[in-house]
Order: structure tokens, then C-alpha cells, then sequence
């Protein structure tokens, strides 16, 4: 009995547990690929990555969930309100469709029913994932249209021009597997694959495929649609809160979803791989999901791996890659694989003819493109190539990064931190308000106002005293010359260097809050100056703290 032979018979309760199930994978594997693959590019980049949230920093891509759903939810007033909420909702959803025709395994038996691990079987399955997979970008290019901003749109019609010359390569690699497999069903090509995958059979169509896939899901180095360098955002410029986490969520389950169909169409889907396949049950009870599995986390590997180590095409050699690069090169490949299919019919022959059009196509585009820019063009590539070496090997080196102190460290005599107004030794203030400091700041970050001193209210010896204080700690760069500038030294830096607020306000000090505090035998001003002494006695240092002064 074949597979859709078996689905059709399914009872409602296991079609919505299988769909439930397919739900709930995709969410938690979302939720790994944002650690793994911030992990991966930190160890590629000779960093630790996430570490405080959860063990190994586990939990970081759900504080990032938590995080984007307490943010506010805004709404552009230009925006088209009814297509500005629907956009991500359209490419959430379409991104989780493309999977309910990948088979997760053979017939299993559940609660006495046999079945396929597969939600359903169609006769055009992977048609279906192509259908999904283009609806999936009215989203993103209403979500452009209907912000109500230039760079959104430009991102969006970016993403239509992207999906309809990558959608077409990616296509064009299939046709390959269905002229082998002789079916457009998942199930039955993973069938096919039984002796020896497709990966290996048409080669040339898995390497096409793996250049569309990463065009098609808006990854680095074919992230145009969202480049932040260009369109500050992208499409998703103007969204913010759950609607900005949904395309976040549906850009990682449509990486899954062409990682699955690869994995599927080329590396034999559920199938163990090679010298694992030897076993008799390596293709028996959980262990075919779990090769799936393991076969999508390669690929996913493989998306990160191109984003830590290609930098962002430019969007012309990003289109010609596409429509003068992957469409006629599959093209040929297509009439090879029907010329070879028709004469041979042999798995040799399209392992042969393969390699023959993978070693020929280099000296092809050398002929056609036989120029010194061209040669220049070749020469970076191939050091891309090598900057893939490079990153690999960057993975296994220990990290540089300089880890926070989980207890605080003293700090150096001469380090340059916050500021403090110093007091006399009776409590007295130093600063006369000279505002000398202020003049001397290169980054005008201090405003003084002196006033004068009476005999009811003194504060500090002399005519004047600094009546308002404040430094500015978002100006403030540290460099230490309103210190050399003070003629008391009323201003000194401490080693307190620990500054951070959740707004602006708190980190401009006040007088209050730069004062040094109350020693002993210091009274709060305002208070009389000690009893026999001038200014200059205070100047000279001379003072002596009062006896029985409050503290």
C-alpha cells in the first residue's frame, strides 16, 4: 500500500496530531536555530556567543520572544492598517504549509492504526512547496506596499524580483529529479533513493538548488530585501513587536522547509546514510525522523556558514547570478539528464555526465567572460572559497573574549570615571563657580551656575559657591581636562565607572548626586566657615574638621 494509499485512511484525531505535531516542531526548532545560530557565527568569529540566559546560553532565543512581545506595538499613521496586520500573517502562515508533504519516516503504527509519518501525499507535493513558498512573499511585499515609507518598498519589490528569478533556477532543479524518479511525490522520491541518493546522481541539481535556496529564503549574501546598509530595515523597516517576530519566525521555518525539501529531493530524505544504511533497522521506528533531522541541521549549517564568512552581493551581481548564472546552467543540465536518461538509463551515466558538466562549466564562463575584469571577478571568488576555510577553522580555536567579571575587579588609581564634587574637611563645599570647568569641556557636557555666599547661608568659603551643578554623562567622553581646569579642586574622577539607565534623564547628574558624602567631622552646608579662618586658610588646607559635627 503506498503512502497516500495509507493517509487517506487516516482518522481525523491522528491528521490534527500529526498537524499539532508538525506545529510544534517547527516552533521549537525556530527556537534552537536562533541560538545555534548565534552560537555558530560567535565560535566562527572566535567569541563566546549567548551565555547568561539558561544553561550555555540555551534560553536566549526565548528571552528574545519575551523580549519582542513586551515591546510596543506600532502602527505608521501613512500605513494601509487592514494589509499592514495581515502581511505577517500571510508569510507566517504559508511558511508552515511546505511541510505538511515532507515524510518524516516510513509506516509506523500508532494506537493500533497504521500510517506514514507524513501529514499528506500529493500527486505534485513538491509543486505544493513551490505554490507555498510563493504566497509566502505576498507578505512580505504587501508588508513593503502597505507601511506607507520608501524603504520598505523598495525592500519588498526587491523580494518579488528575488523570488521570481531564484523560484525559477529552483524549479529548474527539480525537473532533474522528477525525470529520474519519474514522480512529483515526496514519498516516492524518497523511494527512488533507496540504492544511491539523488545527491550523488545529479549532482550539478543539488549544487543549483543549494544557490536558490538561499536566494529564495532571503539569507545572507542574498539578503537584499532587508539590507540594513541600504534600506535601513528592508520590508520590515516599519514593524515592530509580535508582527516583527512573525516574518523573524517564518524567515527560520522557511530555512527549515527548503533544508527539509533538500534533504527530501537529494540526500534521501528519512533514508540513514551510508555506511549507518548497512544496519537492518536503521530505517525502522524514530530513527528515520531522526536522520531527517540531523540532515536539516546540516544544511541549516551550511546557511549560517555562508553568512559568517560572504559578505552581501551587490544587487546586480545578485540577479545576474540568477538569470545568467543558475536558469541556463540548469537548463543544460536538464537536456543532459533527458539525453543520458534516454540512452543509458543507467545510475553511472548520470553520475558521469555530472561530473563531466561540473568540470566543464568553469571553462565555459571562462571562454564567454574572457576579459581582465572577469579574470578579477574569478580571482575574488575563489578567495571567497577560501574564506570558507578560514571560518571553519576558526570554530575550533579558543575564544577571545573577555568575559564580565561575575565579582567587580578594583580598578587603577588613574582610571577616569564619574566625576565627584569634593567637600572641605568641616563639610564646606569646594566648587566656587568659577565655571572654568565648563569652559574647558571639549564636549560641552557641564553646566554650572554660580551664586554668592551670605553670612545666613554659606556654603562654601569665599564670595561664591556653585548654586547648580550638572554633567551630562551621554556627552561626557572622559578626557579629564575640567579636572585640570578646577583651580580647588573641588572637581575630581573617581574609579566608579558603572553607568546605565533605561532613559536619558538619569544619566544627566545633578549637584546632589555628584557631591561626595559626609565624613567625619564634616557638617552639611550651609554652615559658618570655622571659627578664626579665611578662605585662604581653606585654600592652603589649613582646615581641620570641626569637632562633634554631625556626620
Amino acid at each position: 500500500m503506498t503512502a497516500a494509499q495509507l493517509l487517506a485512511r487516516d482518522p481525523w484525531w491522528l491528521v490534527a496530531g500529526k498537524a499539532v505535531a508538525i506545529f510544534v516542531l517547527l516552533l521549537l526548532i525556530t527556537m534552537f536555530c536562533v541560538v545555534y545560530e548565534r552560537k555558530v557565527v560567535a565560535f566562527m568569529q572566535m567569541r563566546v556567543g549567548p551565555d547568561r540566559v539558561g544553561p550555555w546560553g540555551t534560553l536566549q532565543s526565548l528571552a528574545d520572544a519575551l523580549k519582542l512581545a513586551l515591546k510596543e506595538d506600532i502602527t505608521p499613521k501613512a500605513a494601509d492598517r487592514v494589509v499592514f496586520v495581515l502581511a505577517p500573517m500571510i508569510a507566517g502562515a504559508c511558511a508552515f504549509l511546505s511541510m505538511a508533504v515532507i515524510p518524516f519516516g516510513p509506516e509506523v503504527t500508532v494506537f493500533g492504526h497504521t500510517t506514514a509519518l507524513q501529514l499528506t501525499d500529493l500527486p505534485v507535493g513538491v509543486l505544493f512547496v513551490l505554490a507555498a513558498a510563493s504566497t509566502g512573499v505576498y507578505g512580505i511585499v504587501l508588508a513593503g506596499w502597505s507601511s506607507g515609507s520608501a524603504y520598505p518598498l523598495l525592500g519588498g519589490l526587491r523580494s518579488a524580483a528575488q523570488v521570481i528569478s531564484y523560484e525559477i533556477a529552483m524549479a529548474l532543479s527539480f525537473v532533474g529529479v522528477f525525470l529520474v524518479a519519474g514522480s512529483m511525490s515526496t514519498s516516492d522520491i524518497v523511494q527512488a533513493q533507496q540504492r544511491l541518493w539523488f545527491g550523488v546522481l545529479l549532482a550539478p541539481s543539488l549544487l543549483s538548488y543549494l544557490v536558490a535556496m538561499v536566494g529564495e529564503t532571503n539569507r545572507a549574501p542574498f539578503d537584499l530585501p532587508e539590507a540594513e546598509g541600504e534600506l535601513v530595515g528592508g520590508f520590515h523597516t516599519e514593524y515592530s513587536s509580535l508582527k516583527f517576530a512573525t516574518f523573524m519566525l517564518a524567515e527560520y521555518i522557511n530555512m527549515v522547509t527548503v533544508s527539509a525539501l533538500a534533504s527530501t529531493l537529494f540526500l534521501g530524505g528519512w533514508r540513514a546514510p551510508w555506511p549507518i544504511s548497512l544496519w537492518d533497522g536503521a530505517n525502522r521506528g524514530g530513527w528515520p525522523a531522526l536522520w531527517l533531522l540531523g540532515k536539516v541541521l546540516l544544511l541549516l549549517f551550511v546557511f549560517i556558514w555562508l553568512r559568517g564568512t560572504l559578505p552581501r552581493l551587490r544587487y546586480d551581481q545578485f540577479m545576474a547570478l540568477g538569470w545568467k548564472g543558475l536558469i541556463p546552467f540548469s537548463l543544460g543540465w536538464i537536456v543532459v539528464v533527458a539525453v543520458v536518461k534516454t540512452l543509458w538509463g543507467q545510475d553511472a551515466g548520470f553520475v558521469g555526465a555530472g561530473a563531466v558538466v561540473l568540470a566543464l562549466a568553469p571553462l565555459v564562463f571562462r571562454r564567454k567572460h574572457a576579459s581582465p575584469k572577469a579574470g578579477a571577478a574569478v580571482g575574488r571568488f575563489l578567495d571567497s572559497l577560501a574564506g570558507f576555510g578560514v571560518t571553519f577553522r576558526a570554530m575550533f580555536r579558543k575564544p577571545t573574549t573577555e568575559f564580565y567579571p561575575e565579582q567587580r575587579k578594583e580598578t587603577p588609581g588613574g582610571f577616569h570615571g564619574r566625576h565627584v564634587l569634593n567637600r572641605y574637611p568641616d563639610g564646606l563645599e569646594k566648587c566656587v563657580g568659577c565655571e572654568l570647568c565648563a569652559w574647558a569641556c571639549p564636549a560641552d557636557a557641564i553646566h554650572v551656575e554660580g551664586a554668592d555666599n551670605t553670612d545666613a547661608e554659606r556654603y562654601s568659603p569665599g564670595e561664591r559657591y556653585g548654586r547648580r551643578y550638572e554633567i551630562n554623562y551621554l556627552r561626557c567622553i572622559f578626557c579629564g581636562l575640567c579636572v585640570e581646569a578646577c583651580p580647588t579642586r573641588a572637581l575630581t574622577m573617581s574609579t566608579e565607572f558603572e553607568l546605565a539607565d533605561l532613559g536619558r534623564e538619569p544619566l544627566v547628574f545633578t549637584k546632589e548626586q555628584l557631591l561626595a558624602g559626609l565624613g567625619p567631622g564634616m557638617a552639611a552646608p550651609p554652615h559658618p566657615m570655622a571659627r578664626g579662618a579665611s578662605a585662604a586658610d581653606y585654600y592652603a588646607g589649613r582646615v581641620l574638621p570641626a569637632e562633634g559635627s554631625a556626620r
